[in-house]
């Protein structure tokens, strides 16, 4: 088990808004919150976000911005992951910054801005150009945050229910069905679908494409795995409806995601 990572070197900080750029692999954090905005952008790798209702994903060329006093966990599976942090004072109303954790694809210029900051080191003081930039960049964040992407997980204390998403994601390469599902743990079809609806507001076969994208993506950042290995592994024994399930979800083409994440490790 990784050790946990707390704040990410927030405590080292000198200055209100500010930047932490580190290569951080594999790791977890508890449950926590910070007293600041965040905004995050994952390189190499894919993120997963949980928070006490819902679980995230940040994929490659996609960044995260979390709300003042949320609390969330934040976990990396992928060993090669780099981690680019902004953390951005509350501001003022005109701002007008998400209230909720969204996630969203970057533009080319949000991205090399992020990147940019990297040459301010969050424990030297700030100066008016840095001051400049990161004001810049807070004007920008809402804007950004308008294309969110809907990658994500709704949670439940149902006991039943948490076991049968725990039997989906541990099988996501198996033929999963609302009928077989049931079968398993011994309750109607209907029973089952009635479940998914009023406890996670998704369908069975929404809740199912969703988690078989999120694996998706994660395996798509490995070299090692190719894409039709990828689609049997979560479950798509047909090429053409899993590229167009992924491209509902993410935007674009498995084939494309992985173009681009190759870019970003080059």
């Amino acid at each position: 088990m990784p050790a946990p990572i707390l704040h990410l070197g927030i405590e080292n900080a000198v200055k209100e808004t500010f930047a932490i750029h580190q290569a951080v692999g594999v790791f977890t954090t508890e449950v926590h919150l910070h007293s600041c905005h965040q905004l995050l952008y994952a390189e190499r790798g894919v993120l997963h976000f949980f928070t006490r209702e819902r679980q995230f994903i940040l994929p490659a060329r996609h960044a995260a911005w979390i709300p003042v006093n949320l609390s969330h966990k934040v976990e990396s599976r992928s060993p090669s992951l780099h981690l680019r942090t902004i953390y951005v004072r509350e501001g003022e109303a005109e701002l007008n910054f998400p209230e909720q954790l969204t996630v969203f694809p970057l533009t080319d210029l949000a991205r090399e801005m992020i990147i940019y900051t990297e040459r301010w080191p969050h424990v030297n003081p700030l100066s008016k150009a840095e001051d400049a930039f990161f004001i810049a960049v807070s004007y920008l964040i809402s804007d950004w945050c308008r294309n969110a992407i809907s990658l994500v997980l709704p949670t439940t204390e149902h006991l039943l229910l948490r076991k049968v998403i725990g039997h989906l994601i541990t099988n996501l390469d198996n033929d999963l069905t609302t009928a077989s599902v049931s079968g398993e743990f011994g309750v109607s079809s209907r029973t089952m679908m009635r479940l998914f609806r009023n406890h996670l507001d998704m369908t069975f076969q929404e809740y199912l494409r969703t988690a078989r994208v999120i694996a998706a993506l994660e395996l798509l950042t490995s070299p090692d795995v190719s894409i039709t290995e990828t689609a049997q592994q979560v479950g798509y024994q047909s090429m053409s409806s899993f590229s167009r399930t992924f491209k509902a979800y993410v935007g674009k083409s498995p084939s494309v995601f992985r173009n681009e994440t190759r870019s970003l490790e080059a």
